[in-house]
């Protein structure tokens, strides 16, 4: 029998399934020679770059997280800190702040004191000089008791260096706190508030302190500081000579600083419009504020307690 014989050769059928195998054939060649490794660099790299992208940015995520978490504690401490600020503020509104004594000390600060945030930026320079001169002034009592105790021991046989050192002790005693209260801070409060009666306080009381640095500078003997005469006179040790000199310096340094001060609060005074009536005006003032404190207390502890029954 002939092989090229077929009887189904022309049927539909039959060519259809001849095509079906053929495209089969083709498809299992073609998966058959398929490398799918072939583009594996590129897919792995992108897929690399994708993770170390997501890494980066949870690792920025949980750094601003940390962040947030440390300035809100920062935020919380700081707001702790006001609060406990606010329960030790006075009836004035402000802390006590000066003296600065550590928190241990039995005796707390008395003044508040603020120069940038209480003082009209015009005067704060002025305000700052002086307060600096009244520093520099305590510090030269303070060495001026060494001076006259070094004075003391190089003539032990005077019997007058032991009042001369007592007196030099005395100075720093009384004139540290006196000098603060008795100029200083009439000073302050005068360019607080603009008040021509601070300032009339300030000016009586500095001149007095003038008067002193004068004395104090010339150095009598037995008025208990190294001033320009004492200092002169010490012929047999020169090193202690020397230091009581320098002593002198310093309070006539610290004289010249003080006439500087009262010249120009006096210029700031007479532009600021200062006068005598004004000040009689803010002393009426103040007396008739303070007599009608003196009232309404006397009322407040007369009905809490009933005093007058």
């Amino acid at each position: 029998m002939d092989d090229s014989f077929n009887p189904f050769k022309n049927e539909p059928s039959v060519s259809q399934h001849q095509e079906k195998r053929i495209q089969t054939t083709v498809q299992t060649n073609i998966i058959d020679n398929y490398e799918p490794f072939n583009n594996e660099p590129a897919v792995i790299s992108t897929s690399t770059n994708q993770n170390t992208s997501k890494q980066v940015s949870l690792d920025k995520l949980e750094k601003m997280q940390r962040d947030l978490e440390d300035r809100s504690r920062r935020l919380a401490e700081e707001e702790e800190r006001l609060g406990r600020r606010e329960n030790q503020i006075d009836y004035s509104g402000s802390i006590n702040n000066f003296p600065p004594f550590p928190r241990c000390c039995p005796v707390k600060p008395c003044f508040y004191q603020a120069i940038d945030v209480e003082i009209p930026t015009e005067y704060r320079l002025i305000v700052r000089i002086a307060y600096y001169t009244w520093m520099a002034y305590v510090v030269i009592l303070l060495i001026n008791i060494f001076g006259t105790l070094s004075y003391m021991i190089i003539n032990k046989v005077d019997s007058d260096t032991g009042s001369f050192f007592g007196v030099s002790i005395l100075y720093f005693v009384l004139f540290t706190p006196l000098s603060y209260i008795l100029w200083y801070r009439p000073l302050y409060k005068a360019f607080k508030n603009n008040s021509s009666f601070n300032f009339f306080m300030f000016f009586i009381a500095f001149v007095t302190q003038i008067i002193i640095l004068i004395i104090q500078m010339l150095g009598i003997k037995l008025l208990g500081s190294c001033g320009w005469m004492i200092s002169s006179t010490v012929s047999n040790n020169f090193g202690v000579k020397v230091f009581m000199l320098i002593i002198a310096t310093g309070f006539t340094v610290e004289l010249a600083m003080c006439i500087f001060i009262i010249i120009k609060v006096n210029v700031y005074f007479r532009n600021s419009g200062g006068s005598i009536q004004k000040a009689k005006e803010e002393l009426g003032h103040e007396a008739a504020a303070s007599s009608t404190l003196r009232s309404t207390a006397t009322g407040i502890i007369t009905n809490q307690y009933g005093v007058n029954k």
